[in-house]
Formats: C-alpha cells, structure tokens, sequence
C-alpha cells in the first residue's frame, strides 16, 4: 500500500471540528473542554445503559452537534480499526470466507446503524494493505437519523479516507430506517438493486441499543437483506460485551450458529489496537483530549475495546436448471376433474422451502 499523505489522527481532528458544526482549522481551548464533557457523556451513558433510571443509548439525540462530537471522540479512532482487525482475524481462520472486490476492483458493503461510517477506514485499510484492489466500494448506510449524520459523514468518508487512500471511490447510498419500525421492509425494497449487491454486511454496535420488546420487528428486517443477497455473504457482527446488553444480542447469535457457517465466536474478545497500522497512541489530537498536560483530570485514554465478536458466513442455494423447475412444476400439479368431467388443473402449495432458512 502506497504510504498515506497523514496520518489517521491527524485527519480526524478535521472530523470532530465538522461534528460540532464549526469551521475552525482546529480545535481551540473551548471546543477541547466542549468535546471532554460531551465524550464523558456518551461513555456514561453507554457504561450505564440498562440500570435503573439511567439514560438509553436509543435516546441519544445525534441531531445534537454536542452527541455526535462526544460520540466520535470517544469512540470513532477504535470503530475505524475494529473492522480492519475484525477481518484480520477472519483471515487467519477462513480466508476464503472473505469477500473479494470484483474484475473491476468494486465491493458492495452494508452498514447497519451507520452513523459516521467511520467503519469504512478500517474497511479501505484491510483491502488495500498490501495491493490496490479496492478500487469503488459502494456503501448502503442504513441509520434512523441520516440527514443528521450526513455532514460528518462526508467528512469521514471525502477528508479522512481520501486522504489515506486517494485511489478508492466511495460511493454512498444512504438508507434511512429505524429497524424497529415496522415499515423497513418497504423502505429496503426501494433499495433493493442497491442491497441485493451485498458482499458484507456488518452489525456494529447496533443490537445492543435495541430493547429486546423489538427483536420481532429487528428480526425481520435484518431478515429481508439476508434474503435478497444472490452472492456469499460475509456477516461482521460486534457488541458489546456487558451482562446488560447481553439479552439484546443473545437472540441473533442463536440464529447465526443454527442458521449459518460460523467462522468466528468469541464473547468476550480484547482487541487492542497497539501495533500499526491501527495503532492508538496519546499524540495529535489524542494528547490534548486525554493527556494530563492539557486538562488536570481529563477522561481515561483506551486503546483497546472489548467486544462479542462474530463472524459468520451465509450461503444461498443454487438457481434451479429449467429441467430441475419442470419437475417441480410438475409435483405442484394435481389433476381433478370438474362436475362435467373436463381435466382441470389445480396447484399445490409445495412442501419444500427453497429460501434460505435463516431467520
């Protein structure tokens, strides 16, 4: 991979300035304090979800420059590396199980709950480490607050990774649907040409936001764009691994071990971000969010993030030869006769589903 213009960090700070809706050429003592109040807010409430009286991460508000600057700051450097390391270690057990761009170097990619997409770097990373093979990768971002995220989205997706790898065209089709909302289906089908392309579907931090009462509604969502996939399909899932979030993300793991071809199962996997590429340290921007120099107590820098890690690998069946669908046809035929005795031909509902069976 050719060397990047600059580094992560320093192209995030960019990132975090857009958040905040500001037009600054860096981030001045105000909005440092304004980004340290905001990012221990996210972390609170993401650290207490589930108890008594505390704040639901689904509440959170992203309409609010403040949510989407705490969001990032607190998060953002290690959601861009999880999905690098994620396929990393896909790689090392089945790396046939890796969806590969096509003849023209394109890769068709869907992430639910977007948000920023921040993922996509990671993304970018992983495919062109160590040759230029992803050349358009086409990215259907699934989020119930889109226009929101939008502006910070553009900037992570036409500043960040285009400073890193200048060569990759990113190509977004925005979706904007709550998947506990009953109506996604109809809103994903509006979409279908664009889902059907699917290669890798990655859940990150998404199920864990979601109570349990909506896993119905969940379900048959995520269900219609496993379905209309016509190619292997890679499943990338990480939540997080607190007890609380346990009961929102137990039910799709269940799915995934009976329903598809399981290549990776941890539940309670560190992965910590200490070596380069994806490498976290306390400089740039980093050092004067989290360093001591800058702020006397400032918030807790981490360099690692624990996570339930999934990896799994969904098949469809094979198209039906003309001969094979004659014979079916055949078996869903019955004859009977009408009152004057003419042959009529009546069909039946076949026994067998030819779908895939998951979910």
């Amino acid at each position: 991979m050719a060397k990047p213009k600059t580094s992560f960090i320093s192209a995030f700070e960019p990132i975090l300035i857009k958040a905040w809706g500001s037009y600054q050429d860096s981030l001045d003592d105000n909005l440092l304090k304004r980004t340290r109040d905001a990012l221990s807010y996210i972390r609170r409430v993401y650290r207490f979800k589930g108890e008594r009286g505390a704040e639901a991460p689904a509440r959170i508000d992203y309409r609010e420059p403040k949510n989407r600057a705490g969001y990032l700051a607190a998060f953002g450097e290690r959601h861009a590396y999880l999905t690098y390391a994620h396929l990393k270690k896909v790689q090392e057990v089945e790396p046939s199980a890796i969806p590969m761009p096509n003849a023209n170097g394109e890769l068709t990619v869907t992430l639910v709950g977007a948000g920023p997409a921040i993922e996509a770097y990671g993304l970018c990373l992983f495919y062109n480490e160590s040759t230029h093979e992803l050349k358009g990768l086409t990215l259907n971002l699934i989020e119930k607050v889109n226009k929101e995220w939008q502006p910070t989205r553009d900037t992570v997706l036409s500043g960040l990774i285009k400073e890193v790898l200048p060569k990759v065209n990113i190509y977004q089709v925005p979706i904007e649907a709550d998947l506990r909302e009953p109506n996604c289906v109809q809103i994903f089908a509006g979409h279908h040409d664009s889902l059907v392309s699917t290669d890798l579907l990655i859940i990150y931090n998404v199920l864990n936001e979601i109570e349990s009462m909506y896993a119905p509604e969940v379900l048959r969502n995520l269900s219609y764009i496993i379905r209309q996939c016509e190619q292997p399909l890679l499943v990338l899932l990480a939540e997080p691994t607190a007890l609380k979030a346990w009961p929102r993300i137990r039910w799709v793991r269940d799915l995934m071990l009976q329903y598809s071809k399981i290549i990776i199962d941890e539940l309670n996997e560190e992965i910590i971000f200490s070596e380069e590429p994806t490498k976290v340290a306390l400089t740039g921007v980093n050092e004067r969010l989290f360093s001591r120099a800058f702020e006397k107590t400032p918030p807790s820098f981490d360099i690692s993030i624990k996570r339930v890690i999934m990896a799994c690998q969904m098949i469809p069946p094979e198209p039906f030869s003309s001969q094979h669908y004659q014979q079916l046809r055949r078996l869903q035929l019955k004859l009977r006769r009408d009152a004057k005795g003419k042959i009529m031909k009546e069909s039946i509902k076949p026994s067998t589903d030819y779908q895939l069976s998951l979910f």
